[in-house]
């Protein structure tokens, strides 16, 4: 968990080849289309964001951090029940 003013953010961290070439993560691509679907729909403000090589990985989670292969994305959400 990330906690920025007074919002805290939700992240998902791995390779980045595993999480865009990897064929098997079909399922990860259709949440994000359909997620974004829902929001337009809704005149909803998107609430997750894809940063790679987050500068914030290796500072805040060190230990974890040497476990990610580089280079690495995290899939980063308000939304705490979507993103776990």
């Amino acid at each position: 968990m990330l906690i920025l003013g007074a919002q805290e953010y939700y992240a998902l961290v791995c390779n980045a080849e595993w999480f865009f070439m990897d064929p098997q993560n079909e399922s990860v691509a259709e949440q994000l289309r359909e997620k974004v679907r829902f929001f337009k729909e809704q005149n909803k403000e998107r609430d997750f964001f894809i940063v790679p090589n987050p500068k914030w990985l290796d500072a805040k989670f060190p230990e974890q951090a040497k476990q990610v292969k580089r280079p690495c994305v995290a899939l980063v959400s308000t939304d705490k029940m979507w993103i776990t």
